[in-house]
């Protein structure tokens, strides 16, 4: 179908272009901010406006202004295709314009690299339909009441704005992942003042798109990952009698834990089962093995050493638990590192560090990350430890090891 005014086609494109941006917007704050609880500014740029539900929409009225006589259901196919379409080419073009994914469908079933998914698909052809049906019509007529000369100006400031946010937003995301990447490699090295300073000067673009939560955590953890496991090789291969000779004839070490090795219900653990050991041959591996690297790292050694003899204080059989301790319907992962918090208030006074070791030290299963860089190391040797306990306990056909496993 031919066009008879160009120039009013491309003005009225620019109009409702920018009215759907600033209405997806709306939808979108609305949506999310109900959910948390607070404001949050949805979209990749600064203002008011959400370019993909602006782009969506006016490839959607396009098509239906170009072809009205169309069969509904090709219509409805071409409005899926071009919404469709819409969401993947902009996902591709920010992974390679940033290399990071701002959202993720690979959760989802039937998805295309991540970038599309059926489900959502569907619902946007969906929604594509009710705008055709019922929206657009009501909108265009309101549009026409305003005379062309105001139609001009208002669709030409409009896309002005939008290509100065758009401009000032991709250099903000770049400067995003300049800092990611900085916090990458000093991250070791810069104290936790300015490292929650640097993630709070993008908190924006995180509430926008939570999967930078992901990369974000990737990057910051790749590169103390790597510190703490080169550090695991040289002392966590050490063989056993020397690391425990090293351990009880580490005095300082010995006087920052005294207490909690004195303490009663602490000593309980040696009755409960951790993979091939006891849990108290497991907590305190974890916790000497952490306390040698981060001083080595020179970082608050006495924390990770307390922190990691703490981690696990739980007093149940995590394989086979009921009430009180546990309720057997609740999930031990996620839940014993609450009670090992409560277990430790309980009988010792904890600083911030510590607390962050206890709840955290199940990171990624508990969705929250470790804010401080001694709960990582923590965090990682845990892991370490328990899967060297698990190997051993599969080698010996599940037999317990009576003798402590550093």
């Amino acid at each position: 179908m031919e066009i008879e005014n160009p120039m009013a086609f491309i003005v009225n494109a620019l109009l409702f272009f920018n009215f759907y941006a600033f209405g997806g917007w709306v939808v979108e704050v609305v949506f999310r901010s109900a959910n948390r609880g607070r404001f949050v500014n949805a979209g990749f740029l600064y203002g008011p406006f959400l370019p993909i539900y602006g782009f969506g929409t006016v490839t959607v009225i396009g098509f239906h202004t170009l072809f009205p006589d169309s069969n509904i259901i090709l219509q409805t196919l071409a409005y899926g295709l071009a919404i469709s379409g819409t969401e993947y080419l902009t996902g591709t073009i920010s992974e390679r314009l940033f290399g990071f994914t701002l959202w993720d469908y690979h959760g989802n079933r039937l998805n295309l690299k991540g970038r599309i998914c059926l489900k959502y698909s569907l619902l946007w052809t969906g929604a594509a339909l009710l705008l055709v049906m019922f929206i657009h019509p009501f909108v265009e007529r309101t549009f026409s009441f305003i005379d062309e000369r105001h139609r001009v100006w208002v669709a030409t400031l409009g896309a002005a704005y939008f290509l100065v946010d758009a401009t000032v937003s991709v250099i903000a995301v770049t400067s995003f992942k300049k800092r990611v990447l900085y916090l990458r490699s000093q991250y070791l090295f810069i104290d936790n003042e300015r490292i929650q300073s640097t993630i709070g000067s993008f908190r924006r673009l995180l509430d926008a798109f939570p999967r930078l939560h992901v990369y974000l955590h990737g990057q910051i953890t790749g590169g103390i990952k790597s510190r703490a496991e080169s550090l695991l090789t040289v002392f966590g291969e050490t063989p056993r009698k020397t690391r425990e000779e090293e351990r009880a004839n580490d005095a300082e070490y010995l006087r920052i834990v005294a207490d909690i090795e004195q303490n009663e219900d602490f000593l309980r653990l040696r009755d409960f089962k951790h993979h091939d050991d006891t849990i108290l041959n497991h907590v305190e591996a974890v916790s000497y093995l952490a306390y040698r690297i981060c001083k080595r790292l020179r970082l608050d050694f006495r924390s990770a050493a307390r922190g990691g003899l703490l981690h696990d204080f739980f007093l149940y059989d995590w394989r086979n638990h009921d009430a009180p301790d546990l309720p057997r319907e609740k999930y031990h992962g996620f839940e014993h590192p609450k009670i090992a918090m409560e277990n430790a208030e309980r009988h010792f006074k904890l600083n911030e560090i510590e607390r962050d070791i206890i709840l955290k030290h199940m990171w990624p299963l508990t969705l929250v990350p470790p804010r401080y860089k001694e709960s990582f190391i923590v965090t990682f040797v845990d892991k370490y430890v328990s899967s060297r306990e698990f190997l051993k306990g599969m080698r010996s056909n599940g037999k317990p090891n009576e003798k402590r496993n550093y």
